[in-house]
């Protein structure tokens, strides 16, 4: 019975994170460390943040202000005031108000 529980929460693990947790990081590290723009409720930043840590890749956090119109340091940056912004400086890429984009991109360039 125990043996079944166990599995059947590898099964739930691999099913929702797309990964086992004992999978190894990426060996392709950055040279420089990633940015990422972002504030904490955000549910696009809190993807693209599970997508570094997933990869195993350390990165610089810039907690924006919640209120768009507050972002002027976003809009220097990227030109446009959404988040999640990633910055790559290893490859000079911006990547801006799209999380599916950014995991697109870290894969790409990261992934295993």
């Amino acid at each position: 019975m125990r043996d079944n529980i166990q599995m059947y929460i590898w099964i739930l693990i691999y099913k929702y994170m797309k990964k086992p947790p004992y999978a190894k990081a990426s060996e392709d590290k950055p040279e420089k460390m990633l940015e990422l723009y972002q504030f904490e409720e955000c549910p696009y930043c809190s993807n693209v943040r599970t997508k570094l840590t997933d990869l195993g890749i350390s990165y610089i956090i810039h907690n924006t202000p919640r209120e768009r119109e507050e972002r002027e340091e976003v809009q220097k940056i990227s030109g446009q005031k959404f988040v999640p912004v990633l910055i790559d400086p290893n490859t000079d890429t911006i990547i801006s108000d799209d999380d599916d984009k950014a995991n697109e991109y870290l894969d790409k360039h990261y992934g295993n």
